[in-house]
């Protein structure tokens, strides 16, 4: 008897992608699925598109519920919170000991609400809709001032995602997601498999065991350069290496939390070190780059304030430094490392950083199997 006629396979290509928390790798997971559809615009069904409109609106309540905090720490007492029926605001005091209007006292119950399972599209549009609150907490609001700005169409009774309110909806990854696609490379077809591993410190002892478990032909290693002026938790579990010592000669060793340019180049190095690394594929990308442009010129991120940076503060200089860094990182770790500068919310621009990636792979693949 024959075969069953059924779905043709094909050889299966397995890439991880690692980085530190929030560098933006499941945000290209999803970019994979999306520059690989038939149609893009069903890259997610409906109840996955249910599911990200609820992950979006949690997005907006976490960001509120932070400036929640940061009011109730500047406040003398809990006690100079107004009813929320209260027509006025309340005076206290910010760290200078300057006058400080408070916007949250009229909202300190529907704020309350929002942390629970009863959070409504009425209690975001209150919030949202006080320009006041938003002018007072930009720097709370800024990670979701793409939903705010079309706070309209997002709370809109009938708001269904579209494609780049999926990409911007922040969730955090735990464990591994597996993001499949079909993905033709020099005319051979290909079932690609890309595992997006959590990037928290906790998730991070993890990581040998899935690479090891599932194979690794290449590794993909996403680091944000548009947040390098951040502060991140300390990974206890690494010991520092020669060039963390020297990034790290300013470094508060009391603190739990330490630059996330530290963070990211030990990160870094570790995966090159590691023994599952030697015949992988090695892709790096430096993600954010939208970011990291706006930072560089607004002084934000002060290029000189960087090992070893040498000349004046700009994108371009930047930029070039990074490349410059997880090269030569690689280099002395006797890896070969390709090197993307990527925005992983330009799906256009993504279209061909994933035509470049899997093209690598697969050369890589032939090398070390000796076909090349």
């Amino acid at each position: 008897m024959g075969a069953c006629a059924g779905k043709p396979t094909y050889p299966i290509m397995r890439m991880i992608i690692a980085g530190p928390s929030e560098c933006g790798k499941t945000t290209i997971a999803k970019q994979m699925q999306i520059v690989n559809a038939e149609d893009p615009e069903q890259t997610f069904n409906i109840i996955q598109k249910d599911q990200f409109k609820n992950i979006i609106y949690m997005n907006i309540v976490e960001r509120v519920m932070l400036a929640t905090k940061k009011e109730r720490s500047r406040a003398k007492s809990t006690s100079e919170f107004e009813p929320e029926n209260s027509s006025t605001t309340n005076a206290t005091s910010d760290s200078n000991g300057r006058a400080a209007t408070s916007r949250i006292p009229k909202y300190i119950k529907t704020i309350k609400k929002l942390s629970d399972q009863y959070t409504t599209v009425r209690d975001l549009e209150k919030i949202l809709n006080d320009e006041d609150f938003i002018n007072d907490y930009q720097e709370e609001i800024e990670p979701i001032r793409y939903f705010v700005d079309d706070s309209d169409r997002i709370l809109h009774p009938n708001y269904e995602p579209n494609l780049q309110d999926i990409l911007r909806a922040r969730q955090r990854t735990t464990g591994v997601n597996v993001t499949t696609f079909h993905r033709e490379v020099n005319k051979r077809k290909y079932d690609w498999e890309l595992y997006d591993i959590g990037g928290q410190v906790s998730e991070r002892r993890k990581w040998p065991e899935i690479i090891r478990k599932n194979g690794v032909p290449a590794l993909l290693y996403c680091v944000s350069i548009g947040d390098m002026e951040k502060r991140v938790q300390r990974d206890h579990s690494r010991v520092s290496t020669t060039i963390s010592r020297e990034i790290t000669e300013e470094r508060d060793e009391r603190s739990e939390l330490v630059p996330m340019f530290d963070d990211a180049v030990q990160l870094y190095h570790s995966l090159l070190t590691q023994d599952y690394a030697n015949t992988a594929s090695v892709i790096v990308f430096l993600n954010k780059t939208d970011l990291f442009d706006e930072k560089v010129k607004s002084g934000k991120i002060d290029m000189t304030k960087f090992p070893d940076f040498t000349g004046k503060s700009t994108p371009e200089n930047g930029r070039q430094y990074f490349r410059n860094l997880f090269s030569k990182i690689a280099s002395d770790c006797q890896k070969v490392v390709t090197i993307h500068e990527t925005c992983a919310l330009d799906t256009e621009q993504a279209q061909m950083v994933v035509d470049s990636v899997t093209k690598d792979v697969i050369k890589s693949r032939l090398k070390h199997s000796g076909l090349e």
